[in-house]
């Protein structure tokens, strides 16, 4: 569970294990909304903080409770209602590298809206420049890239299986088991993480993934946007350490293909292994 120190520090929720609950979400809502109702530039400063670690956690946490979901939803919307200006209008400009200017317009009728656009062809290394004519916007970038690459000499030796659980649906719900051991020609590593990729149609069960706290070989949990599951693993040697979570089919795939699990010394990148796992 987190602390809360005073009224004042709803934003500033740090989890003590690491691991968020809808609890946290719910209590923030609630504190958020007592916030915006006080008014007053130091309230609302500090509820402008709590709204973004909220809106950080909807994808994580949003459908794990209706009630925590439905307090956040009040939360956003009193802030928006408090904050919402029917006169402000914003311009992005987004320039990569050399090229032209991209701009999106932000104003009343699409500001809760998300517009996208791909940059291609772009040459690296290259620097991305955004402008903003006036007011707030959120603004948030990827990158997906192709690689060739193999590594030959993989650092790990790594295993994950998929095992389905009994259930009145066929298929809608298995376990997922990762093993992970030094390879003999490496040295041990002390901190390592490794990423669960989610089968198509399939998210983790948020439960079972916190469970895993428990265990003392276990540094760190996230769940990634409901596709992947990041465990960090400490002390790896050549002694097998596994662990294990529930995933749950969200909709149905026909021929799902199999999913990416990556190890990855945190201190040392070029040490790393890759396998693939596929629901039996």
């Amino acid at each position: 569970m987190m602390t809360l120190k005073t009224f004042r520090d709803a934003a500033k929720f740090h989890p003590k294990d690491g691991v968020r609950t809808v609890a946290d979400l719910e209590m923030t809502s609630y504190i958020t909304q007592s916030l915006i109702e006080l008014s007053g530039m130091e309230n609302m400063r500090t509820a402008r903080l709590a709204v973004k670690w909220i809106i950080e956690q909807r994808s994580q946490m949003f459908f794990d409770s209706p009630q925590a979901a439905a307090a956040s939803l009040q939360a956003l919307a009193a802030f928006s209602r408090r904050t919402h200006s029917s006169k402000s209008k914003s311009t992005v400009s987004v320039t990569i590298g050399d090229s032209k200017p991209y701009y999106l317009h932000v104003d009343p009728t699409n500001r809760l809206l998300q517009q996208t656009f791909r940059v291609k062809d772009v040459k690296f290394p290259t620097r991305a420049r955004f402008e903003v004519t006036e007011g707030c916007v959120t603004l948030k970038t990827a990158l997906h890239y192709a690689s060739i690459s193999k590594n030959p000499h993989p650092a790990f030796v790594l295993n994950t299986t998929a095992t389905e659980r009994p259930s009145s649906k066929p298929g809608s719900t298995f376990t997922v088991t990762t093993c992970v051991a030094m390879n003999p020609t490496f040295p041990p590593v002390d901190l390592a993480s490794l990423i669960v990729d989610m089968p198509s149609g399939y998210v983790p069960v948020s439960a079972s993934v916190r469970e895993l706290r428990h265990s003392h070989q276990i540094k760190g949990l996230k769940i990634m946007n409901n596709d992947a599951v990041e465990v960090r693993l400490e002390d790896i040697t050549q002694k097998t350490k596994c662990f294990s979570f529930r995933i749950v089919r969200e909709t149905v795939v026909e021929e799902p293909k199999w999913a990416i699990v990556n190890v990855i010394d945190y201190f040392s990148l070029s040490r790393r292994a890759e396998t693939t796992y596929t629901l039996q």
